[in-house]
């Protein structure tokens, strides 16, 4: 595991309105030298953008039990409304292309916290949000009931 913040300064608060914008990989090594050069992109390339387009990086975690993909880098955002427009802009783009090169099976997410999620708060904003910026007509509709009678 890559260390790329702190030690010490991991934070498990969450603040209001923060998401996780969350990529999961594996590192592709099938020759000496292909780790430190995937180390010296992420390093240096990849995780200062996403740094600039306002993913504050909380960690890389390495999976030690489970399925593909092995590395997890869990980011945090308090600035949802930037979140969409940097992952679709040019250098993002340019970014994960080249970190294509260094890994597979890539995959991402962004997440909110659920219990805000239930009861309906960040998901009708980030619903009104994505629909404006990007004129989309109809998102599902949020639910504003208890967990309990969501499961029914």
């Amino acid at each position: 595991m890559m260390p790329i913040a702190e030690r010490g300064s991991y934070s498990m608060s969450i603040s209001p309105g923060t998401v996780k914008f969350n990529q999961m990989w594996d590192v592709i090594t099938l020759k000496p030298g292909d780790y430190r050069n995937y180390e010296q992109f992420v390093t240096h390339e990849f995780y200062p953008l996403l740094e600039k387009i306002g993913v504050h990086l909380a960690g890389e975690w390495e999976v030690l039990i489970g399925d593909e993909p092995h590395t997890i880098c869990e980011g945090r955002v308090t600035d949802v409304g930037g979140l969409i427009p940097g992952l679709l802009g040019p250098e993002f783009y340019k970014a994960k292309k080249k970190l294509k090169q260094f890994v597979e099976n890539y995959q991402s997410r962004i997440l909110s916290f659920h219990i805000r999620k239930i009861k309906g708060t960040v998901l009708k904003d980030m619903s009104s949000l994505i629909s404006e910026r990007f004129l989309i007509k109809e998102l599902p509709p949020a639910s504003d009931k208890p967990f309990s009678d969501v499961r029914q």
